[in-house]
């Protein structure tokens, strides 16, 4: 998320919203109960879990790199991070640097979808995806179902594009891989 400026210009602070933090899960900062290592290990596989299969977001934990200490009475962190680094390498997820992720974010707000049309006679659907520049990993969701008919084939620019269908909050769709955005996207269903 981006921050404004009082007269609502754009500023370039960025945040990330935090899921868990060793303040709250290991140690008792807040109205939720204190977890074992082991029970904040398995929180952090769920949010990487629901995110690989249902929410396609980012998982964002926050280790203070003080609780790493051994020298002094408080919970030791370590175990939990790695124990979630190994739950987001067994699930397969990327880890990506801030800036990166920056400017992915930047990149996709600028990307504009356009000149949907809709063919009934031949069933399929088309667009323009326009991006500023390549965006490593830019995907677009779109149906896999219209009525009654499948999707049976995607096209970015005249290529064929992987056909590859998933369930998103109990909607079934195929992503589209555009990285560099595409003149037209055809959707074919029958």
């Amino acid at each position: 998320m981006r921050f404004i400026d009082e007269d609502g210009s754009f500023i370039e602070v960025y945040e990330q919203e935090t899921l868990t933090c060793d303040d709250f899960i290991l140690i008792h900062k807040s109205a939720h109960p204190v977890s074992t290592v082991d029970e904040a290990v398995d929180v952090s596989r769920q949010y990487l879990q629901d995110a690989v299969e249902s929410g396609h977001t980012v998982v964002h934990q926050y280790f203070h790199p003080v609780y790493a200490r051994t020298d002094w009475d408080r919970p030791y962190t370590p175990p939990w991070l790695e124990g979630t680094l190994q739950a987001a390498r067994e699930l397969d997820v990327p880890a990506v640097g801030a800036d990166s992720w920056v400017h992915f974010n930047d990149g996709r707000r600028q990307t504009a979808i356009d000149q949907v049309n809709w063919d009934q006679d031949s069933s399929c659907l088309s667009f323009r995806v326009a991006t500023p520049e390549r965006i490593d990993g830019l995907t677009i969701t779109v149906p896999a179902s219209h009525g009654d008919l499948r999707a049976t084939n995607v096209q970015v620019d005249g290529m064929a594009n992987d056909l590859h269908a998933d369930d998103i909050q109990g909607k079934e769709y195929i992503f589209v891989v555009a990285p560099k955005g595409a003149d037209r996207v055809q959707v074919s269903y029958s």
